[in-house]
């Protein structure tokens, strides 16, 4: 019974007894007669408005939310004396110019399975401080998978290879990324996305320059959605230093993976 048919048969309050006696807490019938009788004027209004048209009510809202985790609480381990891709986040577990730990990657980069889905959006912001000898280059490769062998991991697009200034110490640095769900499917090589993003790299102020800002991303990647393939699910970032030294080093002091929808 609609209820308009509840007023045409019978008066809506005999119909809200029935409801009520029918063990019905505040069903539709109850608080149609709550809003006719009770609700003040311009909330009324404003109900038949939206009940005319749902859209003018509000705009659809995302909410963003942490992933795994919260941001990390201390400094994550220096990335050092390697010329190979590490990812940027080690516990001193495992050593400077080593793999990451899973466990370090399955609490701060991993996304459980099955969460991507057309549409879905992910942010990975980072940031820390470096310094070097001499001038050697750097390339900054963001990835999709959770493996802890960086190149196991699909390349989103790396950024140009970057030549670092002279006597570059602790200054910082900062990587903002965003990578978008494009399709998904089942299976390892079902699902698509495509990420956009920057480094902003500190440099001595002797040098003309504030800041050298590098662009990452930019490669429609075929992915694994379902957490069935070798890569697994997820988001990191890798660096890669051309030469291997303990003052070519690189330390993650924040890092914070994020869904924006």
């Amino acid at each position: 019974m609609t209820t308009f048919q509840a007023d045409f048969w019978s008066p809506l309050a005999d119909v809200v007894e029935r409801e009520q006696e029918a063990g019905i807490t505040l069903g539709p019938f109850h608080q149609l007669w709550l809003i006719r009788n009770r609700a003040p004027a311009v909330v009324r209004e404003h109900l038949e408005r939206g009940q005319a048209q749902p859209g003018f009510l509000m705009a659809r809202q995302g909410f963003q939310s942490m992933y795994n985790n919260d941001v990390n609480t201390v400094d994550f381990g220096a990335r050092n004396n390697a010329n190979t891709e590490l990812n940027i986040l080690q516990d001193g577990s495992t050593g400077a110019s080593t793999a990451t730990a899973t466990a370090v990657i399955q609490q701060f980069c991993a996304i459980a399975a099955n969460d991507a889905r057309p549409g879905k959006a992910y942010n990975v912001r980072a940031s820390g401080i470096y310094s070097n000898t001499g001038t050697p280059t750097l390339i900054w490769t963001p990835r999709w998978g959770s493996n802890a062998t960086p190149g196991t991991n699909v390349t989103l697009g790396a950024s140009g290879t970057w030549t670092t200034i002279t006597a570059t110490t602790n200054l910082p640095w900062l990587v903002d990324f965003d990578f978008a769900i494009r399709t998904a499917g089942i299976g390892a090589t079902q699902g698509t996305g495509v990420g956009f993003g920057t480094a902003e790299m500190g440099i001595p102020v002797t040098n003309s320059q504030f800041v050298a800002g590098l662009y990452l991303g930019g490669t429609s990647a075929t992915i694994d959605l379902t957490g069935s393939g070798t890569a697994g699910c997820g988001l990191t970032l890798n660096i890669t230093w051309s030469a291997a030294s303990t003052a070519n080093t690189l330390t993650t002091k924040f890092w914070l993976l994020q869904s924006r929808n």
